[in-house]
Formats: structure tokens, sequence, C-alpha cells
């Protein structure tokens, strides 16, 4: 368990009254209803009747969101209905395209293991335009919610012109307990940080990878399906898996040591994420990691957890010139390695181990 948590403590709003307490979970949304939203996550469940409806984007789903998560289950808890956490986000936001800490289908199974019974996903388009008021209205209250739990620096509606102020006035007119958790901070490299995506975001474009983990709460990952390359590593002695980066995930580019996760065990390994400038014919964005000693056969997928960044990304003279600074990296990697423990592999599906295969 990471260390230097504090914070993330909330109260619910005095001047709302609570709604009634509810135990029958079985009657569904209508069509109506729906039709705000982009889609239900992936196995959507019966949308339970009086939820306790937790509101974000949850880039990352850091420490910060499960604080948040964590606060309205213990109110679903508390008002005996159970664990009806009903999370609703978006699907995506303009300002952050290509900068997400995760894909958006990590996100719902991230928001699923941290306690959300079910993912409810906004299309921004749909409701970008709506003010304060028309956003609770139609994308809220027809989820008949029990409580809203919200983080403190919660903005909704157009260009974010809707604060706590609105929703506290929302939730008292309708007879909504409305939950407000206070900022998480946590000791990461520099002091006492403030949880949040965008911190996190310039941690690991500063290569600080294991000061964005403590944020996050788990590693960073990079990775994802392995794809045929053209070979060159393994000429050069340097034999590579290959994968494709996602165009919307934020991407490190340059030299990483860290470990590659296959089936119940981790790697020594060593990433790179460029456009391969020194090779010809190069230019579109690549990932390729090199095992330390012997890969295990028929790897299919990558999942790296960097932990230290070595270099950045650079134009050589040669080949061979890369090939030696390719051999000096490795070097250097197996150094800073052996002064570093492992990551325990946890998977956004929850579990502890995934095979690579």
């Amino acid at each position: 368990m990471w260390s230097g948590l504090r914070g993330g403590s909330a109260a619910a709003d005095t001047a709302t009254r609570a709604a009634p307490r509810c135990r029958d979970r079985c009657r569904g949304p209508s069509a109506r209803f729906w039709r705000p939203f982009a889609k239900p996550g992936s196995g959507s469940v019966v949308m339970p009747e009086h939820p306790v409806v937790v509101i974000g984007f949850f880039d990352g789903v850091h420490r910060g969101h499960r604080a948040l998560l964590d606060t309205a289950r213990r109110f679903a808890a508390d008002n005996g209905v159970g664990g009806d956490v009903v999370a609703v986000t978006f699907d995506t936001v303009p300002k952050i395209r290509g900068d997400l800490l995760c894909t958006p289908a990590e996100r719902v199974r991230l928001l699923r293991r941290a306690g959300a019974r079910d993912v409810r996903i906004l299309a921004f388009r749909n409701v970008r335009r709506l003010g304060p008021a028309a956003f609770l209205e139609r994308c809220i209250r027809p989820l008949q919610p029990l409580s809203v739990t919200v983080g403190e620096g919660f903005r909704f509606g157009r260009d974010g012109s809707g604060g706590i102020t609105e929703l506290r006035r929302w939730c008292a007119r309708s007879g909504i307990v409305l939950l407000v958790v206070g900022e998480v901070r946590a000791a990461a490299g520099d002091g006492m940080n403030r949880v949040s995506a965008s911190r996190i975001r310039a941690l690991v474009r500063a290569g600080r990878f294991t000061d964005a983990a403590v944020l996050l709460g788990r590693p960073y990952q990079l990775g994802g399906s392995v794809v045929p390359g053209q070979g060159i590593g393994r000429t050069l002695g340097v034999p590579t898996l290959n994968w494709h980066p996602p165009t919307d995930v934020l991407q490190p580019r340059g030299v990483m040591a860290g470990h590659l996760v296959c089936a119940r065990t981790v790697l020594p390994a060593v990433a790179y994420v460029g456009s391969r400038p020194t090779i010809p014919g190069g230019g579109g964005l690549v990932g390729e990691v090199h095992v330390i000693g012997r890969p295990p056969a028929g790897i299919r997928r990558v999942l790296f957890h960097p932990a230290a960044l070595l270099r950045r990304d650079r134009r050589f003279g040669s080949v061979r010139e890369l090939q030696r600074q390719m051999l000096r990296d490795i070097a250097r990697a197996r150094a800073v390695l052996r002064r570093r423990t492992a990551p325990h592999p946890v998977f956004p599906s929850g579990r502890e181990a995934a095979p690579c295969r």
C-alpha cells in the first residue's frame, strides 16, 4: 500500500435533507432517460433505484477519485443501499485529448474495481452546451439519486459555469444529499503533492514515474497488442517486442528502464517510445520493449511499467552509433533496476496478474 496519503475527508451538506431510503434495486431506466448518454459502461447492469451517484471525468482513476468512491460507498452502506454506487462520467474532454492517463475502457474497469456498481458515460458532444441547471435536470435528476458525491473543485455545465454553490442549491431543492470531498494529498519526491490528473501528467512527462505511481496508487503503464516489426533490433543484437502506442493516452517519449509484466511475473526491461529518427523510413510513433535476459515465448501483449527515464529520443549519426547507445542504455537499466523493487502487478480488470499471451 502506498504511504503518505492525507485528506479526502467529506461531509454531507447540512443544507440538504436526506432522500427516503430504498432497498428495491429492480427498476430499470426508460429509453428517454438514457437518451443523453453515449452508452452504459461495458457489461452495464440494471440501474438501481435511488443510487448513490459520483460525478467526474475520473482520468486515471487516481487516489483522489478513489476517495470519492470510498465516500459514496460508505454513505451507501450507512443508508441501506449496499453497493449501489453509480459513476457518471464523460466519453471525452477536449482540453486533454491525447493526454489521457488511461484508455476509456481501462477507466471503466478501474471505476468498477474501485467500487462503482455501474458506470454511465455521457457523450460530451451532447451535453457540452447545456447550462448548469439543464445539465442537472437532464442528466442527473433522471437517476433519482439518494446522494451526489463530487470533489471540491467540481465544475459542470457549459464552459464549466456551474460549481459547488449551484449544485448545493439544486440538491437542497431536490431532497438529495450532497457529499463534497476535499483534496487528497500524498508524499511524492519533493514533498506533499495534491493528487490530481494534471499533476500526474506533469510527473509522467518529466519521467518521474515513481512519484506518478504514488499519486495514482499503482504503477503507470504503457503497452498494447504486439505487432510485427522490421526486425531491426534483432539485427543489432537487441531484439524487441513492438506495439502501436494509443494516440489518446499520454506517451512519455524516450528510453525507459522498467518492468514487463508477463503471466505471474515481472521481467526487467528497457522500453522506447518515439519516432526512430535514426532509422531510414522512421517517423511514426512506435513502442518497443527489450527484455533483459531471455524473454518467454509467445508474448502477445505488452504491459510495461516504467521506473526511470534514461534519456530522451534523439537522432544519432549512424545506425552503428545507435547500436552502441542501445547497449549502454541496457547496462544503465540493469543498474537502475537493481536498486528498485519490481512493482506488484495489478491490472485494470482487478486481477493481480494477467497472461501476456
